[in-house]
């Protein structure tokens, strides 16, 4: 009996790996774009209406490199994935809401949360990322709810932990 459970769960076992796959494809491009976001932001808003960093308490030691690796890439993606993309995108797909309206909302509220965060700089580069990681989500869900949250959850560990990486170097 216990072979034949295995065999029923294979397939969708495979979806959600191939999920994880495109999520952290998707996270390594989705860093392409923070950083085009962020270099545009910078060259735009001034110094004192930018925020202070996201990074901040990293940056300045603050923070264990351990604690900030969970933080970044367990904590923050599945915690901001769950209400980031999975609430908003959930509650305006059963409300009937078209996708690309319900992806700009996810995106807004995702930069919004990282307004209050980071600082405005922040929000609009996590606007962006929201955008990226609510698209993603819509993609994946016809696959599942489970599958679009593995998606969205591992691309954006994906984006923590390179921009992680590179606000340490």
């Amino acid at each position: 009996m216990e072979a034949a459970s295995e065999v029923r769960d294979f397939p969708a076992a495979a979806r959600l790996r191939q999920s994880a796959f495109r999520g952290a494809a998707w996270g390594v491009l989705g860093c392409a774009g923070g950083v085009f976001a962020a270099l545009l932001v910078t060259a735009i808003l001034p110094p004192e209406l930018r925020g202070k960093s996201a990074a901040e308490a990293i940056l300045q030691g603050r923070v264990s490199a351990g604690v900030a690796v969970f933080l970044a890439c367990v904590f923050a993606p599945l915690w901001e994935t769950f209400i980031g993309q999975l609430l908003p995108l959930e509650i305006l797909r059963k409300l009937k809401v078209r996708p690309v309206l319900a992806i700009a909302l996810a995106a807004l509220l995702f930069g919004f949360g990282h307004v209050l965060n980071g600082g405005l700089a922040h929000g609009l580069v996590a606007t962006v990322a929201g955008t990226i990681l609510a698209l993603l989500y819509t993609r994946e869900r016809a696959a599942g709810v489970l599958c679009a949250f593995t998606a969205a959850a591992v691309a954006h560990a994906v984006n923590n932990g390179i921009m992680l990486l590179a606000a340490s170097v």
